[in-house]
Formats: structure tokens, C-alpha cells, sequence
């Protein structure tokens, strides 16, 4: 409290578990300023910066995870733009050419670097907040309160008649919320806004990891009592981490597997075909083994 009253707080960025090799939890980065209006970048008086990282990075081995260039970029220059700091956004800018043009490679948008100099809210990733707006969420510096949620992907599965869904949704704090509807999309946005539940409203929805589809109410409510069972929970957690779990517009991956095996069978097969057909060609043109 006495930090934000006294406006030292410049940014707050929340980092992903399994960074470091002493510790797997998440790790928030402080940066701190005595004096926001020092003439060198933009008056940020009454003003913190809040990023959100932690769907950043990808594990290079099962227990650590590693950001990109393209990611760090992307956190450093959304902080330079936000400060007003152009000459660095420029050099940010200029790395980031280089690298395409050594590589011949694009990185995709969504990872390009924020270069210029007027600052936007991401909703998901960044937002500016003033101190007011920080009382008002109890002077916590969670940078997940405020950058709120991401525009969902159109991915959830439409309502049908008769269908009803068991749904999990993972949390800020690694909880998992579940629950069941008839209309899926609709009450994702209703966990969005804290409308839907206490829980979620305390603690922000991340996504949906998992969802299964029943043909009665009364079969989805019963499903939904049992995964809220101690063993129901612990199969939630296993399914999730062995990728077996149904993802939103997804499919659990022993179907993905078993579906592309049998895809790839049926290409080996066509190959097998064209290559008799071939051999067969050269034969009749007396090139035959």
C-alpha cells in the first residue's frame, strides 16, 4: 500500500512456472521508479504497467521452460512503448529485422515485438493502470487482475439442442473450477465477467482445458458430481497433463493419434501403389530392373 501511494511501483510482469532450475513457481518481476516525470521518458505519474507472460515460453525439456527472442522482444518493447522510450523500441525493432532477414523467416504476429512508440492495452497481455484502479483491487499487484482475459478463440463448441457440457476451467491461483451447461460459449463469457461463480470471480479464469459432451441433464450432472470427487479431481489432473484431456474445438489425443496413424497408413498404402505403377511404366519403356 505504502509503495503505490507513494508511486514507486513502474511495472509488474508476472513470468511463467518452470523458468528457473531452483524453483518451479512463478516469479513477478518488480520495476521500480523514484521519479516517473524525470524529463528522459513520458510523465507516468499515478500510472503502473501490469503484463501478464505466463502463457509465454515453451519447456525445452519436461521441467523447464525458456522464452524466445521474438517473446522477450515482445515483453521488453510492449515496457519501452508504455514508457515512451522510442530509442529502444527502434533498437528492439532493428535485433528483431536482423534476425528475419539472417533466418529468411517471418516470426509470426502475435510475437512481434509492440514497436511503436503510443502504448495499447492488450486485453490477456498488458494493461495500464492508475492508482486509483489499483485501491480498488485492494492495493494487490497481481498482474492477472488486471490485463483480464483474452479475446476468446472462436473454438468452443456451439450450443446444440439437446447436448449439455461438463466443463473444467483452470484458474489464476492452479485450481481447477467445474461445472455444466447447455451453452458453453456463453457461460465461458459468464466465468469472464464474474457472473457465473464466486470462485471464478476470485480467482481468474485462464481456459477451458477440458470439456465432454452428454445427451441429458441429468447425465451431465452426474458426470460433473464425480469429476468433483477427490478421484474425479486427481483424473482431471493426470488426463490434463498427459494430453488427454478434450480441449475446446479439440480432440483427446489418443483419438488425434489413433485418427492420424490411420491416415498416415492409408498415405504409405498409396505410395506402395504408386510406386508399382511406376515400375510397371518403366518396364513397358524397357528401363526394368
Amino acid at each position: 500500500k505504502n509503495i503505490i501511494e507513494a508511486d514507486l511501483v513502474d511495472c509488474m510482469i508476472a513470468l511463467p512456472g518452470q523458468l528457473f532450475y531452483t524453483t518451479q513457481i512463478p516469479v513477478c518481476l518488480w520495476f521500480l521508479a523514484r521519479n516517473k516525470k524525470n524529463g528522459k521518458f513520458r510523465d507516468r505519474s499515478g500510472e503502473t504497467l501490469f503484463i501478464d507472460a505466463r502463457k509465454l515460453g515453451s519447456l525445452i525439456d519436461r521441467t523447464h521452460k525458456d522464452f524466445s527472442e521474438e517473446e522477450i522482444d515482445k515483453v521488453a518493447a510492449t515496457y519501452h512503448a508504455w514508457r515512451g522510450d522510442p530509442e529502444v523500441n527502434a533498437k528492439t525493432q532493428g535485433r528483431h529485422d536482423a534476425k528475419e532477414k539472417d533466418d529468411n523467416l517471418c516470426a509470426p504476429a502475435t510475437l512481434r515485438p509492440c514497436v511503436d512508440s503510443v502504448y495499447k492495452d492488450v486485453p490477456g497481455f498488458c494493461k495500464s493502470a492508475g492508482t486509483e484502479e489499483i485501491k480498488g483491487h485492494g492495493y494487490v499487484l497481481t498482474p492477472g487482475r488486471y490485463v483480464g482475459a483474452a479475446e476468446v478463440e472462436d473454438d468452443l463448441p456451439a450450443p446444440r439442442p439437446g447436448v449439455h457440457f461438463v466443463y473444467v476451467i483452470a484458474c489464476e491461483n492452479g485450481s481447477y473450477y467445474i461445472g455444466q451447461t447447455d451453452n458453453l460459449p456463453r457461460r465461458w463469457q459468464e466465468h469472464l465477467s464474474g457472473k457465473a461463480s464466486d470462485w471464478t470471480k476470485k480467482h481468474r479464469p485462464l481456459y477451458i482445458p477440458h470439456h465432454e459432451e452428454f445427451n441429458s441433464r441429468e447425465a451431465a450432472v452426474a458426470r460433473e458430481k464425480e469429476l468433483k470427487t477427490t478421484s474425479g479431481r486427481r483424473w482431471i489432473k493426470k488426463a490434463i497433463a498427459e494430453g488427454r484431456a478434450r480441449q475446446a474445438g479439440g480432440i483427446p489425443f489418443e483419438e488425434k493419434m489413433s485418427e492420424l496413424s490411420a491416415r498416415l497408413h492409408e498415405q504409405f498404402e498409396e505410395a506402395d501403389r504408386l510406386e508399382a505403377a511406376i515400375k510397371k511404366n518403366l518396364e513397358v519403356l524397357g528401363y526394368s530392373e
